[in-house]
């Protein structure tokens, strides 16, 4: 959970989804959905049963940094099988400077943005739920469980919509949606006393 939160900042590649679990680790970026994809496979790497569920999320999570026009963006979050339970988890997305500047950005009217939620948490103790971003009280489509987020795009044929766009704007809105968070967090820390 800390290495994927601490070592694999919070952004996206010119790839988007198209990211395997060693793809992720070797770029040291991710999102959501790629970094899901890296906690599962280190998780079962060590023995640890676990599992992708994709379901939707509000898009103004991705606000200021990403701006869509509708009104809910794919999620997914990892579940990990301790105690005899499956535990809920996606507080391993935002890396800890962006959660910091982001918790202090966000106020009392947003419920989402900058990368989480505004009661999200970064800290995981192994025996709970833990989440930056998703709530389960917001009202979601649940898609499932996937092997990871390629197989996700390919069952739910979202590949084949976003082909054309893909080639294109895809890769030109997350180079710039990075930027954009990297900025944030750097802004944030110089005005740090």
């Amino acid at each position: 959970h800390n290495f994927v939160r601490d070592e694999i900042r919070f952004g996206w590649t010119r790839r988007f989804y198209k990211m395997t679990a060693s793809d992720v680790l070797r770029a040291r970026v991710g999102y959501c959905n790629t970094k899901s994809t890296l906690f599962v496979a280190l998780l079962r790497a060590a023995g640890i049963p676990a599992r992708q569920r994709f379901v939707t999320i509000s898009s103004t999570v991705l606000e200021p940094f990403l701006s869509l026009p509708q009104t809910v963006v794919d999620h997914s979050f990892t579940e990990v099988w301790l105690n005899n339970r499956w535990h809920r988890v996606d507080s391993y997305i935002p890396d800890p400077a962006l959660f910091a500047a982001a918790k202090s950005a966000l106020n009392d009217t947003q419920e989402f943005g900058y990368g989480i939620h505004r009661d999200g948490v970064n800290e995981w103790d192994g025996n709970s739920d833990a989440f930056a971003q998703w709530t389960p009280a917001a009202g979601v489509i649940d898609y499932g469980i996937f092997e990871d987020t390629q197989d996700f795009y390919a069952k739910e044929r979202r590949a084949e919509s976003m082909r054309g766009l893909y080639r294109f704007l895809i890769p030109f809105g997350a180079v710039r949606a990075s930027r954009a968070v990297d900025q944030f967090v750097q802004q944030a820390h110089a005005n740090l006393p």
